[in-house]
């Protein structure tokens, strides 16, 4: 995922801001609420200051963990049956996938959709086997690439209808 990071700051960034209720958090072993460091307006700054929040990135990612946290301490104030829940991963896990699939399963019940984009759907023979992926996808509405720009421009219609 670290080949990614800078392409998904740049996309957050931009969600951010156009999306006036729009929030970033940032997981890898723990939750990170971003939206702070990306209302930068300059990219590159705002990629400075996501990385002196975010240490510890690139250690592992505990997904299930991650989302837990922010079911319990998150969710309730930023998501609302409107919401679309964007999340930018690759789907590998070191938790538990029942718990993955448990925690996206509530956060389902929230939101209006779920949007998984994984920057391996681009690799050619891709197979979403990893247990983490698989608890995931029943819960998830559009499952998508997201390996360069014309991947994730290509959202652009389906995040237009929201």
């Amino acid at each position: 995922m670290n080949n990614y990071t800078s392409v998904f700051t740049r996309f957050v960034h931009g969600m951010l801001d156009n999306f006036r209720e729009a929030e970033a958090f940032l997981f890898h072993t723990r939750l990170v609420h971003v939206s702070s460091a990306l209302s930068e307006r300059d990219a590159a700054r705002a990629l400075d200051r996501m990385g002196l929040m975010a240490q510890g990135i690139g250690g592992g990612t505990k997904i299930g963990e991650a989302l837990a946290d922010f079911n319990r301490w998150h969710a309730a104030r930023v998501i609302h049956s409107r919401t679309c829940v964007i999340i930018l991963s690759d789907g590998y896990d070191t938790g538990d996938p029942a718990a993955l699939g448990e925690e996206m399963k509530r956060l389902r019940r929230r939101c209006k959709r779920i949007v998984w984009l994984n920057p391996l759907i681009g690799c050619e023979g891709y197979e979403p086997t990893a247990g983490g992926m698989q608890a995931a996808l029943p819960h998830v509405d559009l499952f998508a690439p997201a390996h360069n720009l014309d991947s994730l421009a290509a959202l652009e219609p389906y995040l237009a209808e929201l």
